[in-house]
């Protein structure tokens, strides 16, 4: 994956936004990014099963990577 600055506020603010608003189409590759952080542990503890959430979320988006 591309490098993408992930810190505690990212994840905070990415998952707040997608869980109170729902991520509108075209956000799939954020979502990716954001279960990047999530599996890799940026700016946070690892939580594969989020992780894998985030992935799901992104491919329903049309993300194909």
């Amino acid at each position: 994956p591309a490098a993408f600055p992930c810190s505690a506020d990212f994840v905070y603010h990415s998952t707040a936004f997608s869980s109170s608003l729902g991520t509108p189409q075209g956000y799939a590759t954020a979502q990716c990014y954001l279960a990047d952080c999530y599996r890799e542990g940026i700016g946070g503890a690892k939580d594969e099963k989020k992780a894998v959430e985030w992935y799901i979320k992104a491919a329903e988006q049309g993300d194909t990577r």
